[in-house]
């Protein structure tokens, strides 16, 4: 969120992709709830490569926002933002456990 209020602000930008592909490194390497009740091991292992596929995908849109960051290119930040946009939302419905 931080992210879609840089204002111009580019170098900011570069530094907060570069958190956020950190924390996908991390998070990618953990099993989430909605997988790990899975009770089928072979449904659980496509869902688990699935998530991973689609946090390397996240992370690969993180790359792009620093990159339009460095470039100092509003219209690809806002490009790569609105990606990033329908990314998160998908994955998040797909592994996120609603409480």
């Amino acid at each position: 969120k931080e992210l879609s209020r840089l204002d111009g602000q580019f170098e900011k930008g570069v530094d907060l992709a570069k958190q956020a592909t950190d924390a996908i490194a991390k998070s990618r390497e953990r099993v989430p709830a909605v997988v790990e009740e899975i009770k089928d091991e072979a449904e659980k292992k496509a869902a688990l490569e699935e998530y991973k596929k689609e946090m390397d995908g996240l992370s690969k849109g993180y790359e792009a926002v620093a990159q339009a960051c460095k470039d100092k290119d509003a219209a690809k930040l806002k490009e790569a933002l609105d990606a990033l946009d329908g990314m998160k939302k998908k994955g998040h419905e797909k592994f996120t456990k609603e409480e």
